[in-house]
């Protein structure tokens, strides 16, 4: 749309500065002159698939407002920016060609109200967002275009001994500021014309730097918090002398700090909303936790709700290296996911391959299973028997981020989200095919 607008507007311009005949390049029966009008027509047809799409996409209402039904959104589109579009879609230059070939150039006028048009995409449709910058970059650089191809085809017009390629070539080295002067005005009405063009010049380029320098700058905001958290960190490890055992663990634990940073920020943000609204964005935080891991993931592809169900049961937990996390022996009453960090597991083990005597005695042996990394599940959950006790050992081996769901939180959610349990349960017997290896014991009741 933008590209489409701004030389459709080009050529509007060329049609208000020379009448029928006027010039050679675009004379009625030229070359150059059924070349414009086909591509005006191709366009201005294919804009009204354009012109579909805005009945499907959200708008912005007021400052505050969304319209994001199908309907509201038709309704929205046909009171504000319909008639504009239908006016500049409409192939009306063929109601006067062949017979007025003024009225054609002249008709051809109306496209100069795309501009306001242009400008309007730039805002975002949520109030979130003043702007799509990128977007309004985008828009800024075509209609510089457009003011050069404007003021190619006036100089066009007030200076006939040049064709309009050494116009358009005029124009673009008077509003660069680079001014060659090899095409010059030669009368007083051309060189008033000239000083405005140069005025405009600057204008525009100082606009144009203005808004590169905001798009090139612009970034994430967290990705840039997370930035500069990242370097002061470094920095004050540095400045602290610490170790580098202890760096290394502090770089284990920076995706918890930073994404507790991001929570504590955003909690006191949404604690001024009304209690209902921020019950429902801190549900959503806590899924996001969990959406993350292959196993809920899978529960969410298929049902999105009961993820947000299962962030109110899951306890996230931070532990130190060499913290034990779980114990064999202990009682198995919850289920562990491996969020950040490494686990190794262990066995004990009585078999002694060195008992040459045969007399069965035996010493007790620390067998290494494995090691878990992120995604992973670990410690078996049996809510069948209350009595049954861990296989192995989980012992962190950095700093780890951890996701609990205890014993009691599996009978709460059978209980009350028959059907979220039914899902945990079908994703966790498939996470225990598909995902190798996998530690994790979990009975269906």
């Amino acid at each position: 749309l933008l590209c489409h607008s701004c030389v459709l507007a080009c050529v509007a311009a060329i049609a208000i500065t020379h009448a029928e005949g006027q010039r050679e390049e675009f004379a009625t029966g030229s070359d150059g002159f059924y070349a414009t009008v086909a591509f005006l027509l191709v366009v201005e047809v294919s804009t009204f698939g354009w012109m579909a799409s805005r009945f499907f996409l959200a708008k912005r209402k007021g400052d505050w407002e969304i319209v994001d039904d199908f309907p509201g959104i038709r309704r929205r589109y046909l009171r504000t920016w319909f008639a504009y579009d239908l006016v500049t879609a409409l192939p009306l230059e063929l109601a006067f060609f062949g017979w007025n070939w003024d009225w054609v150039r002249w008709v051809a006028l109306r496209h100069f109200i795309r501009v306001p048009r242009i400008i309007s995409l730039g805002n975002s449709f949520n109030p979130l967002l003043t702007s799509r910058l990128w977007f309004r970059f985008l828009s800024v650089c075509l209609l510089m275009l457009l003011g050069v191809g404007i003021l190619a085809a006036i100089f066009w017009a007030v200076e006939p001994r040049y064709t309009f390629e050494e116009s358009l070539y005029w124009a673009i080295a008077t509003v660069t500021s680079v001014g060659y002067g090899d095409v010059v005005p030669d009368d007083r009405n051309s060189r008033i014309f000239v000083c405005f063009a140069m005025f405009a010049g600057i204008v525009a380029i100082s606009v144009i730097t203005a808004f590169a320098t905001s798009f090139l700058t612009e970034s994430d905001k967290l990705a840039a918090e997370a930035e500069s958290r990242k370097q002061t960190m470094y920095a004050m490890l540095e400045h602290y002398n610490i170790p580098w055992e202890v760096q290394k663990e502090v770089i284990a634990a920076m995706p918890t700090m930073l994404d507790s940073f991001n929570r504590t920020s955003f909690a006191e943000m949404t604690a001024h909303l009304p209690t209902f609204v921020g019950q429902k964005v801190t549900d959503y935080v806590q899924a996001k936790a969990l959406i993350e891991q292959p196993l809920f993931k899978r529960i969410a592809d298929s049902e999105p709700g009961h993820v947000l169900v299962l962030a109110r049961y899951v306890e996230q937990t931070v532990h130190p290296a060499a913290d034990v996390l779980a114990e064999e022996g202990s009682p198995a009453d919850a289920l562990f996911v491996l969020a950040h960090g490494q686990v190794r597991l262990l066995m004990i083990s009585f078999d002694d391959p060195d008992d040459e005597d045969g007399d069965g005695d035996c010493e007790a042996q620390l067998v290494d299973m494995g090691t878990l990394r992120p995604g992973e599940t670990f410690g078996e959950l049996d809510v069948e028997n209350p009595e049954a006790t861990r296989m192995m050992t989980a012992v962190a081996e950095t700093v780890c981020t951890v996701l609990k769901l205890s014993r009691a939180a599996i009978n709460e959610l059978q209980e009350s989200h028959r059907e979220t349990y039914t899902a945990l349960v079908a994703a966790l017997e498939n996470h225990a095919t598909t995902d190798e290896p996998t530690f994790t014991n979990f009975q269906k009741m």
